[in-house]
């Protein structure tokens, strides 16, 4: 009870933070300037993803005072993520640098990984022992491609931070049924911290998450997946699967971008969710579309990866098939073609 009481209190503190930094980032003129890439029509303040960022912080050291400073993962989220959310803001606040924000991201990953020590085995690294080192290699590319491929996603009202609720809450259960109580809470504590944030987010968006909260939130979703299926209580394939609609959007969109010859590394509006968008003139019908996909279809799946953990990699396949589909009639990342009116 005295837990719920707190998540619940939580939110609204990420509620008054987000408010407060409104009317911050307005008189700082940190505003988002709508462009012709723009999925917004009016100057919108962003930078408001600190909010969810410095509660989820507060919620971490209040409930878990001793493990915080003691617990890999925890560690890895407040250090590493500090990193990240440090040049998310300054980017926020006056631009930088594309090589500058990869260069520490890759070194907030690289900390991150000399924390946890051990990460999620490839398969048949009992008979290569070589693969145990390509492992920490795959995991410092995922950690990088998540942090990026959330602020790539995070371009309609509500959309991310309900990524983030969907994705969150669905692990904090998978979790919580596999017995594992301490990291399923510290999801929950996540996710609280964003609804406040997403109180000022959606359906009309009075402050966005900017690269301060997108990147941070794709940051800490990689370490939560590395972290905690690495002692066998979530199987890898239920995070990507639960991240699935992100995870094929953002990549089918890459990889036409680049076979199609065009700057792949330029901002744009390819995505599927945003032709989704400007095709139904809605913001909030394909942010609830995607959340009734999370919900109904891509949790149930990821479930049972992990109850029946040896054929999750297929069940990955069921799961995302039908989105790579979906995402690929929907031309995302071709440029000039539109969705049929």
């Amino acid at each position: 009870m005295r837990l719920w009481l707190f998540l619940f209190s939580l939110s609204f503190v990420s509620a008054f933070l987000t408010w407060s930094l409104i009317r911050h980032t307005k008189q700082k003129a940190m505003l988002d300037i709508p462009n012709d890439r723009s999925s917004h029509t009016v100057p919108t303040p962003r930078g408001g993803g600190a909010a969810l960022i410095l509660t989820f912080f507060i919620g971490l050291f209040a409930i878990y005072v001793k493990n915080v400073v003691t617990d890999p993962m925890f560690m890895a989220l407040i250090l590493g993520g500090g990193f990240i959310a440090w040049i998310g803001w300054i980017d926020d606040k006056r631009g930088v640098d594309a090589k500058w924000r990869l260069l520490v991201q890759t070194i907030a990953a690289v900390v991150s990984l000399i924390l946890l020590k051990d990460v999620p085995e490839l398969p048949f690294s009992d008979r290569f022992p070589l693969l145990d080192y390509i492992a920490y290699l795959v995991a410092l590319l995922v950690i990088v491609w998540s942090t990026n491929l959330f602020n790539f996603m995070d371009g309609i009202n509500g959309l991310a931070g309900f990524e983030t609720l969907t994705v969150s809450i669905g692990a904090a259960i998978i979790l919580y049924t596999s017995g594992e109580t301490m990291y399923s809470a510290s999801l929950l504590l996540l996710s609280v911290s964003t609804l406040g944030f997403l109180v000022f987010n959606f359906p009309k968006a009075r402050i966005f998450m900017g690269d301060v909260g997108s990147s941070f939130l794709g940051f800490a979703m990689a370490i939560y997946a590395i972290g905690v299926s690495s002692v066998d209580v979530i199987s890898p394939w239920s995070w990507v699967i639960l991240y699935g609609y992100f995870v094929v959007d953002s990549t089918v969109t890459l990889i036409t971008r680049m076979l199609t010859g065009q700057p792949w590394l330029k901002a744009h509006n390819l995505h599927a969710y945003q032709k989704w968008s400007r095709k139904l003139g809605s913001h909030t019908r394909v942010t609830l579309c995607i959340v009734l996909m999370n919900v109904f279809w891509l949790f149930p799946l990821a479930w049972l990866a992990t109850t029946f953990y040896d054929y999750s990699a297929l069940i990955a396949i069921v799961a995302l098939l039908p989105l790579v589909i979906g995402v690929a009639r929907s031309k995302a990342g071709v440029k000039g073609a539109e969705l049929n009116s």
